[in-house]
């Protein structure tokens, strides 16, 4: 079975990217890939799914992870199970979308032929929580704000005020999700001015508060 993987890998062209059905066969994954000399996730990058922190984490290089949402799939097996206890009909197609993919080091790379954008995604991606000059990440980058804008749109689909308010969001999601730090802290670590920016836009994304977030997760 890995004997036939191994041979279809060595013949794949690289870079590539590679999703398998769960952490524990992702950790697997990264141990062939090792003997093979592959570098992950410079060659290929590689997605698990469940975000099972105990396959993902330990390793020499953390797993990127979809997660599943477990805790849904079983409040609404549980909520299915009870309508059909209720005598409803219950013969629809349920469907509950996985939470989110969590980034660690298997896919933390930036797979970008046009090596200025590359640059300054590096850049932002290493510095979003601060205050990001795009002017002097352009003369840095060797490129007029324009052209860098114009190749950033291009290579990467969005702008880079855009791809800065990105990351800063997922990083309040984050820390709202895994820690009980106040709005104000939590906008301080982000990138935001203060909690009522913080809150403002995320409300705006989301259309519900920080806190309702919050209290969702827990």
């Amino acid at each position: 079975h890995w004997e036939k993987i191994e041979e279809e890998l060595s013949a794949l062209p690289r870079p590539l990217a590679l999703m398998i059905q769960n952490d524990y066969l992702a950790v697997t994954l990264l141990q062939k890939l090792e003997d093979l000399g592959v570098r992950v996730p410079e060659e290929v990058a590689v997605i698990g799914a469940d975000n099972d922190e105990l396959h993902c984490i330990p390793t020499a290089i953390s797993i990127t992870s979809v997660d599943d949402d477990l805790e849904q799939i079983g409040y609404t097996a549980a909520k299915t199970l009870d309508r059909m206890m209720n005598g409803e009909d219950v013969s629809e197609l349920i469907l509950v979308p996985p939470k989110e993919v969590v980034v660690r080091g298997s896919t933390d790379t930036i797979a970008i032929s046009h090596e200025p954008t590359a640059k300054a995604l590096a850049y932002i991606r290493k510095d979003f929580c601060h205050s990001v000059s795009i002017d002097l990440l352009a003369e840095s980058c060797g490129m007029s704000r324009r052209r860098l804008e114009d190749a950033f749109k291009k290579y990467v689909g969005r702008t880079m005020a855009a791809e800065i308010q990105r990351l800063r969001h997922n990083a309040v999601k984050r820390l709202l999700r895994e820690t009980d730090l106040k709005l104000n802290a939590i906008a301080y670590e982000c990138g935001y001015a203060d909690g009522a920016h913080l809150s403002k836009s995320f409300k705006k994304q989301e259309l519900i508060t920080p806190q309702h977030y919050r209290l969702s997760q827990r």
